[in-house]
């Protein structure tokens, strides 16, 4: 009896652990999933879908934002994915936001990103499904951000956020991405959040 359960669980860890890996191998390779990729400055667009002509500029607007963060390195390579996959947006388990950052990667989940009206266009159901749009340079800025601080802390960032929102990296991403940074008003900002 004894020796059927030692088999069985070292099956199941043998699965868990073989999956785990493929896990990975597709997380930390988005080109396997992607037909294209465009490199755009330090960022690459892993794409099925043709890309809109201001994909470019609505990128390289987020970047010119970044620069004004203490975290900013001109050698940052940022890997940005597109939701016109089915499987890669989905990898993350815990993500349910308009897009996310994981480790140098920003991948645009729930949201249609329109490069051309530089807009993200989502609908919730908390919300009735009623459309709401957000600047999409901003949103690409706030995720570049975590890959910064990712880069920059990995381990902190890792451990502060298993599980739950660590708003100090949420909140230094929102001060970065809306152009908060020495406009004297940061007293003034946290009073209002």
């Amino acid at each position: 009896m004894m020796k059927i359960i030692k088999k069985i669980l070292l099956s199941s860890i043998s699965v868990l652990g073989v999956s785990f890996l493929f896990w990975m191998i597709f997380l930390l390779n988005p080109n396997l999933s992607y037909a294209n990729k465009t490199q755009f400055s330090n960022v690459t667009v892993y794409h099925n879908e043709t890309l809109d002509k201001q994909t470019e500029k609505v990128i390289n607007d987020a970047l010119q934002t970044l620069k004004n963060a203490d975290l900013f390195d001109e050698n940052v390579a940022i890997q940005l994915c597109l939701n016109d996959d089915e499987i890669y947006p989905n990898l993350h388990p815990f993500a349910g936001a308009m897009a996310y950052a994981i480790f140098n990667k920003t991948v645009i989940k729930n949201c249609e990103a329109n490069f051309g009206e530089n807009l993200a266009k989502a609908k919730w159901e908390v919300n009735n499904y009623e459309l709401r749009t957000f600047d999409l340079t901003w949103l690409l800025a706030h995720e570049f951000t975590h890959n910064l601080q990712y880069r920059a802390k990995p381990i902190y960032v890792l451990k502060s956020t298993i599980g739950i929102l660590n708003w100090k990296l949420e909140g230094h991403a929102e001060y970065i991405s809306r152009g908060f940074k020495n406009d004297g008003k940061l007293k003034v900002r946290i009073a209002k959040y």
